[in-house]
C-alpha cells in the first residue's frame, strides 16, 4: 500500500461547515466544491517505472442536515491528468471516489473514509495499471490522507 498525505485540510473546513444550518429541521446545502492541483508520482506496478505529473482534482460535498441533530452528507472526488515516466512512456490518469456518511452532529467521528479507484492508461504500448483504496479525510484539519495498492491491470 502507498500512502500519500494531501494538503488539502481546506476540504475539511467544506464538509464541516455545512454545521452552520443546524437550527432547522431539514436544511439541505447547495454542493460545495474543492479544486486541487497536486503532483502524482507514482511506481507502474507492471514496468517498475516511476510515472510523474499534474493531476486536476476535484471534490464535492452535498449534505443534509436533518432535525438539527443528524448530518447527511455525500462527498464524491475524482481528479484527471497527464504523467510520464522514465522512459517517456505517457499515461492519462483518472480517479474516483464517492462515499456517504450519516452522523449525529453531537458526535462527529475524527475521520471519514472514500472508497477510491484509479487508473493509468498508457497512450502508447506501456503496460496499463490501475489501483484501489481509501481517502481519509480528517476532522481535525489534518490533510487529507490517500493509502492505496496499485496493481497491473
Amino acid at each position: 500500500m502507498t500512502r500519500r498525505r494531501l494538503a488539502v485540510s481546506t476540504f475539511v473546513v467544506l464538509l464541516f461547515s455545512i454545521l452552520s444550518v443546524r437550527q432547522v429541521p431539514v436544511a439541505a446545502r447547495g454542493a460545495e466544491t474543492f479544486h486541487l492541483s497536486k503532483v502524482f508520482s507514482e511506481v507502474n506496478p507492471c514496468t517498475g517505472k516511476q510515472t510523474t505529473g499534474t493531476l486536476d482534482g476535484f471534490f464535492v460535498v452535498q449534505s443534509v442536515v436533518i432535525r438539527s441533530t443528524r448530518l447527511h452528507a455525500t462527498i464524491h472526488a475524482n481528479a484527471h491528468g497527464l504523467t510520464t515516466d522514465t522512459d517517456s512512456n505517457e499515461y492519462r490518469v483518472s480517479f474516483e471516489g464517492t462515499g456517504q456518511f450519516d452522523f449525529s452532529l453531537d458526535d462527529l467521528p475524527d475521520s471519514v473514509e472514500v472508497p477510491v479507484h484509479a487508473e493509468a492508461i498508457s497512450k502508447g504500448s506501456a503496460t496499463n495499471f490501475t489501483a484501489d483504496g481509501v481517502l481519509t479525510i480528517f476532522t481535525d484539519g489534518s490533510p487529507v490522507e490517500l493509502v492505496w495498492a496499485p496493481s497491473c491491470g
